[in-house]
């Protein structure tokens, strides 16, 4: 339930001894095979592997005939039920991985994942051949499970999803699993359709190794799955609500420019219809505050979150859940411009050590800041370098990485560079705020970086003065190319959400013409490359956004890659469901053709006193 190493590996471990557990049932309850028929089973199985169905469903062998089925032998309920057991916490396991935010993290996800896929598969084999009479050999909530775990594999979506709300998600499965220990049978089918979300979201670069092992994303079987597991109304059918809930709000608010429109209202129908079953539930308040949010509907979000809060006092996660509401209310003041408020609001998670106790003091600091409490934020800053802690093997989450490099930054000038800096407003810009923003409050945040920017203008000028007066001065040339750079993406942000699209071409043009000058914030090109494609969306060039998405899929090493990597995809897979293809840009010739040769003959002239001659090169 939270991001400490410790923590994770306490639960981990504890989900592994679960899942040896579950495995000592099965092999227990299983009896012993002899050679000829173990070596036919893996020769079947290998041979399935290979040709698997295009459905996304396991292999589906038909029903058995009632002769047939009175003559079979199924497993039994306690055995499906271990599998599931096994199942789930290899999918808790892979949920807890991914947090670790790294390719490692991603290997370890896919392959927990794919050992979750096999257990749902057994069971889902085994319903298939019951045929209709599956309710006299297991319960129904395997069902429901199944339906649930294997959206995750298939969904485009949610592993993102899952990194984002690891911590919500983890709580939600402890809670309902404490009332299911008895009745796991429904929920196979549940299972197998979150098994299809989370599959599906990995990073590019993993999804091609996982590809391997054979596995296709189907987003709208893991979106039919799930939609059939809540109208069953069974064990699995709240975690259902809430898993489309999640995908809905939370990968939206990834992408809301190209997402917004299609999303918000089935996440307002689906919200809808959880409160109607669960009226009282703080899990179903958080997200009515993340669907608020998407409706720009601040005030409305940050009361849900407050309800939660207070729904949730005295129960067993009071402390996980008010920590986060508390976390999306800071944002909600932010978004607001209500910087003290803000300010209060981290201080506190600060001191409660919630997630990043770095992150959130370099926050209080930026709110400081931008309300002119110069000296204030600056001891905040200071105090950032000392609770930065090294995660996951020796290595700093990426938030923390940027915090201390931002800091460190302003320290080089000793904080008098501070002028040209908006960090608050640099923070709405990653988290991409302001499409959830009043107008009023944008026309704001646009002055503070106009006025950021000039400045930068004055200080160049005095600058350059000084190289006009002394000849070689000590002092070196202007050098402002990170903060304007950054103040222009901050610029660009803003009016794309205003929708003032042709005003933003002449910031983002500057960023990309200067963009090998960008040192210090390397993540400044990547996220420009994102509004570039923003910008050419709202002007109705949705191919070139796509182009410019997938440029920036190309970039690397910054702070914030995996973050963006799931706005880029979530805007390339809706390019693609718009029709909207890759296009392949043609070679531009580099001269005669080789006609496929590697080398080519060329005829080179030499002075008069030497014989003209044929000579190779490499073409």
């Amino acid at each position: 339930m939270t991001f400490h190493e410790d923590d994770i590996k306490i639960a981990i471990d504890t989900l592994t001894e679960t899942y040896s557990l579950a495995n000592a049932q099965i092999e227990a309850a299983a009896p012993k095979k002899p050679l000829k028929d173990s070596v036919s089973q893996y020769i079947a199985t290998y041979y399935q592997f290979f040709t698997t169905n295009n459905t996304g469903l396991p292999a589906t062998p038909p029903p058995l005939s009632s002769e047939e089925a009175a003559l079979s032998q199924f497993l039994s309920n306690g055995v499906l039920r271990a599998h599931v057991v096994k199942a789930e916490c290899c999918l808790l396991i892979a949920m807890m991985q991914l947090s670790q935010e790294s390719i490692v993290g991603y290997l370890k996800c896919g392959l927990n994942l794919r050992r979750a896929y096999n257990s749902y598969s057994l069971v889902w084999q085994e319903y298939k051949k019951m045929g209709q009479a599956f309710n006299d050999h297991m319960d129904r909530d395997t069902i429901s499970g199944i339906q649930f775990g294997y959206v995750f594999t298939k969904c485009p979506g949610c592993l993102d999803l899952m990194a984002a709300c690891s911590s919500l998600i983890f709580v939600i499965v402890l809670e309902f699993n404490q009332f299911g220990r008895n009745t796991h049978s429904y929920g196979f089918v549940d299972s197998i359709g979150s098994v299809h979300l989370l599959l599906s979201t990995l990073p590019a670069k993993i999804l091609k190794i996982v590809a391997a092992f054979g596995w296709k994303a189907d987003k709208h079987l893991g979106f039919a799955l799930l939609k059939l597991c809540l109208e069953g109304r069974r064990i699995r059918s709240p975690l259902a609500s809430l898993m489309l809930l999640a995908y809905y709000t939370i990968l939206t608010s990834f992408a809301p420019q190209v997402l917004a429109k299609e999303y918000t209202q089935p996440a307002i129908e689906t919200l809808l219809d959880a409160q109607r079953n669960y009226p009282n539930s703080a899990f179903f308040l958080y997200f009515a505050g993340r669907t608020s949010r998407l409706a720009r509907n601040i005030s409305l979000s940050t009361q849900s979150y407050l309800y939660a809060t207070e729904i949730s006092r005295g129960e067993w996660a009071e402390v996980e859940v008010r920590h986060m509401c508390d976390y999306e209310i800071g944002f909600n003041h932010a978004m607001n411009l209500d910087w003290e408020s803000a300010s209060r609001v981290f201080e506190s998670l600060f001191y409660e050590k919630y997630w990043s106790p770095a992150f959130c003091k370099y926050v209080h600091g930026a709110c400081l800041e931008i309300l002119g409490h110069r000296t204030e934020a600056i001891l905040a800053f200071a105090q950032v370098p000392q609770l930065v802690v090294k995660k996951f093997g020796g290595r700093m989450i990426y938030i923390e990485q940027y915090v201390l490099r931002k800091v460190e930054f302003f320290q080089s000038s000793g904080y008098q560079d501070m002028d040209f800096s908006v960090p608050a407003l640099e923070l709405l810009t990653i988290w991409n705020c302001y499409e959830f923003m009043e107008r009023e409050h944008l026309e704001k945040c646009l002055e503070c970086v106009e006025s950021a920017l000039e400045k930068i203008a004055e200080r160049e000028k005095l600058e350059y003065e000084i190289r006009i007066r002394e000849l070689a001065p000590t002092t070196p040339p202007p050098n402002y190319f990170d903060q304007r750079g950054t103040l222009l993406l901050v610029k660009s942000a803003i009016q794309n959400a205003l929708h003032r699209y042709l005003d933003s071409i002449v910031n983002l043009n500057w960023i990309l013409d200067h963009k090998d000058l960008i040192k210090q914030d390397k993540w400044v090109v990547p996220f420009t490359y994102w509004e570039a494609g923003v910008t050419t969306w709202g002007l109705g060039e949705k191919a070139k956004s796509r182009k410019f998405w997938e440029t920036a899929l190309l970039c690397s090493k910054y702070e914030f890659e995996y973050r963006l990597a799931v706005r880029l995809n979530l805007g390339i897979m809706r390019c693609e469901e718009m029709g909207i293809l890759k296009t392949e840009e043609k070679r531009s010739s580099k001269g005669p053709s080789t006609g496929g040769r590697k080398r080519m003959s060329v005829v080179t002239s030499t002075s008069s006193s030497s014989a003209n001659r044929v000579s190779s090169i490499d073409a």
